[in-house]
């Protein structure tokens, strides 16, 4: 049977294991999945403070060209990190295989790495360009009441889970199939993390919550591995719920020892 390929885009902080690129990496490795990560910025200088290394536009475009060839075709499931620049946008959605393709959208990550006075036309492109191709939104909700305020959305944040409920679906009619709304709650001192998880499904009227608490080493963060461990299941050929619930079980047997996040 022949591999799904999947297409990492994440920000570099120069250390495997400790960046997007190397979570991405860890997961899709750790599911036999056929990856491609491509760095899009970022760098870590010798005393350790980060400086943007941008990808410029035309090397970007080159390299998502160059990762289409005669004996491999262009990845089946794009998972979306970081992208830097309204320029690094444009170049992946002129990729033609990009509008086919199964896209998973981590807006969390998106929003933690870009800066702020880039933040906001980032994010229109990403609204305009990106979102209506989307399989697969995932966000806390800051992150997706950033979206709104770019959309100019005027929505309460949520109070409850009905609320919740409803934050996810005026996302999803910005252009995404689906989407995850998620949260993850630390107790240190129990040696607990939490993760908790709304999606709501393009055929769904319900929406399905997960809820899961875990022994974990501490210090790790479960959620910066859901969307690669999502993307990898769904190049298995799951369905949305089943790659959903089955990202739950990996990251979950994951933070009991810490293996692919620290």
């Amino acid at each position: 049977m022949t591999q799904t390929r999947v297409l990492a885009l994440g920000a570099s902080r120069g250390v495997i294991g400790k960046t997007d690129g190397g979570i991405d990496q860890s997961i899709l490795e750790a599911h036999g999945s056929y990856f491609v990560t491509l760095l899009t910025g970022k760098a870590v200088n010798a005393d350790s403070t980060t400086q943007l290394i941008e990808t410029a536009p035309q090397m970007f475009e080159e390299k998502l060209k160059n990762i289409e060839t005669n004996d491999a075709p262009f990845p089946q499931v794009i998972k979306i990190g970081t992208l830097f620049s309204v320029a690094q946008v444009k170049a992946l959605v002129s990729i033609p295989a990009f509008k086919t393709a199964t896209v998973i959208l981590d807006i969390e990550i998106l929003l933690k790495e870009v800066s702020v006075e880039t933040k906001n036309t980032i994010l229109s492109a990403i609204r305009e360009d990106i979102l209506p191709h989307v399989t697969l939104l995932l966000g806390t909700v800051p992150d997706l009441k950033a979206i709104f305020e770019n959309a100019d959305i005027d929505i309460l944040y949520p109070q409850n889970m009905a609320d919740v409920t409803a934050f996810a679906r005026t996302a999803q009619s910005l252009g995404p199939k689906n989407v995850l709304v998620k949260r993850e709650i630390f107790d240190d001192e129990a040696g607990l993390t939490t993760l908790h998880f709304l999606l709501v499904v393009e055929e769904r009227e319900e929406p399905v919550s997960i809820g899961k608490r875990f022994q974990s080493s501490g210090g790790v963060k479960g959620s910066a591995g859901i969307a690669a461990t999502i993307a990898a299941n769904l190049a298995e050929g799951k369905g949305i719920e089943r790659a959903v619930g089955a990202a739950f079980t990996f990251i979950g047997d994951a933070l009991k020892d810490g293996k692919y996040f620290t």
